[in-house]
């Protein structure tokens, strides 16, 4: 991916996963809910995984160590919700 893409590419994710998140928390419905957390995930999956390569290539290595621990938190509640769609 071209590098001028990366970083608007991250904040889109950052954003679509930020405001999904907030709104999932306040939908009274919990298949609503569960659908907009999982695509809240997604988009933060997206925002962590093309930023752990662009810091690690800047030399941000803290930064690019902490990505990875945050891509493993979003998948863990992407499964979770995944495995609740069947059960109500």
């Amino acid at each position: 991916m071209k590098q001028k893409l990366i970083i608007p590419t991250v904040a889109a994710g950052l954003f679509v996963g930020c405001v999904l998140g907030m709104i999932g928390t306040a939908v009274p419905s919990d298949k609503i809910r569960n659908v907009l957390w999982a695509v809240d995930s997604c988009g933060l999956i997206l925002a962590a995984a093309l930023f752990t390569p662009y810091c690690f290539k800047r030399g941000y290595d803290v930064v690019g160590a902490a990505a990875p621990v945050s891509l493993l938190r979003f998948y863990l509640v992407l499964l979770h919700f995944a495995s609740l769609r069947g059960t109500r």
